[in-house]
C-alpha cells in the first residue's frame, strides 16, 4: 500500500505513464496494419487476431513491453519510496526526540519537584500537627498516633497509667525571664525528663506547662521508688540566660482501661483526669495521686464556687475584718492585721480558709485583694476622722499578687491618701512566697515597697522551708511565729524552747517579732518574758468588722497581766 501512490502517479499522471504508451502503441498498430477506425460507423476493421494476439505478435510483445517497462519504473520508485520511508521515519523519530526533550523532559522534572515540594509539605505540616515546636517533643496528638505503636500485642494484657506532669510555677518564671528565653528553659526541662532514667517512656507535651508519658502498671506500682526522685530531679535549680529559676511540679496518672486502648480523643480524656487528681499532689509527702470518679463532684463544687466568688467580687461581697496586734510587756493595742471575709449574707462571714484557696488557684485573688484595698482605706479615713489611732495596717498578699504590676502603684495610692493618725502600712506574706523560685524578683519587689516607707512581714514563719540564709537575705522588718508554735506550749516548758528560739532568732537578725493564736493569759506572760514584741490573738480579741473594731482601738490599755 505504501508504494501505491507511487504506481498511481506512474499508471495515470506521469508522461512516460502506462496510458500513454498504450495509445501510443495501438496508434502505431494501426498504423502498421493499415486500418483505420471509421468513426461514423463506429466499426473497426476486422483485424486479424492471429496477427496480433498470438504469441510473440505485434500486441503480446507490445504489452510485454509496456509491462516489463512499468515493472522497472515500479521497482525504482519502490527503491525511492523505501529511502524517503526510512527517511521520514528517522526524521519522525528525531521530531519526537526533540519534542520530548523540550517539552516532556521539562515536564518530567516539574513533575518530580512538584512531587518532592508536596512530599516536604507534608512533612512539614505532619510536624505541625504531631510535634511541639519549642521542645521537639511530640504533643498529645502525635502521642495519640504512636498508641498502637506503644501498646504492642505482648502488652495487650497489661493496664496502662497516663503520667502527667505540670509546671505549676510557670507564668512565675515567665515574668521573671521573660518570653525570649521561655524556649530555652523548656528545652532545659525537656532535657530532664529524657535523662531520667526510671522512666523510659516517649514524653510528650501536653500542654502549655504540661508533659505526659504512658507508663505500665508494673511502673506506677514502683511509684514509690521514684517519685521523689523525679520530683526532686525536676525542681533542681536552672540558669536561664544568667537568671536562677526553680520550677515547681505536681504529677498525677490516670489509668486507662485495656479495652480503650484505641479509642479516639482517649489520651485527652485521661489528661482531664489526671488534671484533676494532680492538685492532691503535695510535696513533700509526694506520693503519686491517681484519679478516681469522686474528683469530678469535687471538681464541679470547684467550679461552681468559683463562680460564686466571681459573683461575690461582682457584688462586693468580700469585706476586712481586723484583728488588733498588742504590745506585749504592755498589752495595748499597736497596730491591726486585716483578714477577708466573704459577707454571704448580712449576719453570714465565710472565713478565708474556705475561699483563699480557691481564689489563687483561679487567678481571683488578685482582684479581691485590690477591692479588699480599697475599703481598708476608706475604713482607715473613718477612723482617723473620728479621730482614732489607728497604729501600723497590715494586709496579706498572695503570691500573685506580690508579682503583679498594679501593687506597687496600688500600695502607692494608699500611703498618699493615708490620714496622719495612721502609722503606715505593713504587707504580710508567707514564708513559702518568699523562698518561691522567683527569689531575686521577690527581693527586688520588697526592697522597692519598704522604700516606700512600707513593712514587710514574713507570716507563719516555721511552716515553710526557708533557710537561715534565706532570711538573711531578704529584705523584711517583721517575724511572725505561726500559732502551732504555741499551741503546744505548756507551764512545765515542753515546747517552749522552740518559740523562744524563733523569738531570740528574730532578735538576731534584729527584726521585731510577732507571736500569733495567744488564746491565755499565761501564754502572754511567757511569751512577753521570752522577748517578744507584739501578741495576737484570741484572748486580746477576735476579727471583727471595721464598725465593731473601733471600740478596742479607742480603749487601748484593754488588757493587763493577769495576776
Amino acid at each position: 500500500t505504501s508504494v501505491w501512490p507511487e504506481i498511481s502517479w506512474i499508471v495515470e499522471s506521469n508522461e512516460n505513464s502506462l496510458n500513454l504508451k498504450l495509445n501510443k502503441y495501438l496508434g502505431q498498430i494501426e498504423s502498421l496494419l493499415g486500418v483505420t477506425y471509421n468513426a461514423e460507423t463506429n466499426i473497426a476493421p476486422p483485424v486479424p487476431i492471429e496477427a496480433a494476439g498470438a504469441r510473440y505478435g505485434s500486441l503480446f510483445l507490445g504489452y510485454k513491453k509496456a509491462s516489463e517497462q512499468v515493472s522497472d519504473m515500479v521497482a525504482t520508485n519502490s527503491s525511492r519510496v523505501d529511502t524517503v520511508h526510512v527517511v521520514l521515519t528517522v526524521f519522525v523519530i528525531i521530531v519526537m526526540l526533540l519534542i520530548s526533550a523540550l517539552v516532556v523532559v521539562p515536564l518530567w522534572y516539574r513533575l518530580m519537584s512538584e512531587h518532592r515540594r508536596l512530599k516536604s509539605a507534608h512533612v512539614k505540616l505532619y510536624s505541625i500537627a504531631y510535634t511541639d515546636k519549642q521542645t521537639e517533643l511530640p504533643n498529645l496528638d502525635g502521642l495519640e498516633k504512636k498508641l498502637p505503636e506503644l501498646v504492642t500485642f505482648k502488652d495487650a494484657e497489661a493496664e496502662f497509667y497516663l503520667l502527667l506532669i505540670r509546671i505549676r510555677n510557670l507564668d512565675q518564671i515567665y515574668n521573671l525571664i521573660g518570653s525570649s528565653s521561655m524556649d530555652a528553659l523548656l528545652q532545659a526541662f525537656t532535657a530532664r525528663l529524657e535523662k531520667f532514667d526510671a522512666i523510659e517512656a516517649p514524653w510528650c507535651r501536653s500542654g502549655e506547662s504540661e508533659f505526659c508519658c504512658l507508663l505500665t502498671e508494673a511502673i506506677i506500682q514502683d511509684s514509690d521508688n521514684w517519685v521523689h526522685k523525679i520530683h526532686q530531679h525536676l525542681t533542681e535549680r536552672l540558669t536561664i540566660n544568667g537568671i536562677i529559676v526553680r520550677t515547681e511540679v505536681s504529677l498525677a496518672a490516670s489509668r486507662m482501661d485495656k479495652t480503650e486502648l484505641l479509642r479516639t480523643n482517649l489520651l485527652s480524656d485521661h489528661l482531664s483526669s489526671a488534671r484533676l487528681a494532680s492538685a492532691q499532689f503535695k510535696p513533700p509527702e509526694q506520693w503519686l495521686p491517681q484519679f478516681h470518679p469522686d474528683m469530678n463532684n469535687a471538681l464541679t463544687d470547684q467550679n461552681n464556687l468559683i463562680e460564686q466568688i466571681a459573683e461575690g467580687l461582682a457584688q462586693n461581697q468580700f469585706v476586712p475584718f481586723y484583728q488588733i496586734k498588742v504590745d506585749a510587756q504592755t498589752g495595748k493595742h499597736s497596730s491591726l492585721e486585716v483578714l477577708a471575709r466573704w459577707k454571704r449574707t448580712e449576719t453570714t462571714f465565710e472565713s478565708p480558709g474556705v475561699f483563699i484557696p480557691v481564689a489563687e488557684n483561679s487567678g481571683l485573688i488578685v482582684a479581691m485583694t485590690f477591692s479588699i484595698f480599697e475599703q481598708v482605706l476608706e475604713d482607715i479615713k473613718g477612723w482617723c476622722a473620728d479621730g482614732s489611732p489607728v497604729g501600723r495596717v497590715a494586709i496579706n498578699i498572695a503570691q500573685d499578687v506580690l508579682l503583679h504590676n498594679e501593687l506597687t502603684p496600688r500600695l502607692q495610692n494608699m500611703l498618699d491618701h493615708l490620714p496622719v493618725l495612721c502609722d503606715g502600712l505593713e504587707i504580710e506574706i508567707t514564708e513559702n512566697i518568699a523562698i518561691a523560685d522567683n527569689f531575686d524578683r521577690t527581693c527586688a519587689i520588697l526592697t522597692d515597697i519598704r522604700k516606700m516607707g512600707i513593712h514587710v512581714s514574713i507570716d507563719d514563719f516555721g511552716t515553710g522551708y526557708a533557710s537561715l540564709q534565706t532570711l538573711i537575705d531578704l529584705p523584711f522588718d517583721v517575724l511572725k511565729v505561726d500559732r502551732a508554735f504555741v499551741i503546744p506550749m505548756t507551764e512545765s516548758g515542753a515546747g517552749n524552747e522552740v518559740v523562744s528560739a524563733m523569738i531570740s532568732l528574730s532578735n538576731t537578725l534584729g527584726k521585731s517579732c510577732v507571736i500569733e493564736g495567744v488564746e491565755t493569759a499565761w501564754q502572754w506572760r511567757s511569751l512577753a518574758d521570752m522577748g517578744a514584741d507584739q501578741l495576737q490573738g484570741f484572748y486580746f480579741h477576735k476579727p471583727a468588722k471595721a464598725s465593731e473594731i473601733k471600740k478596742s482601738i479607742d480603749f487601748r490599755d484593754d488588757h493587763r497581766f493577769a495576776a
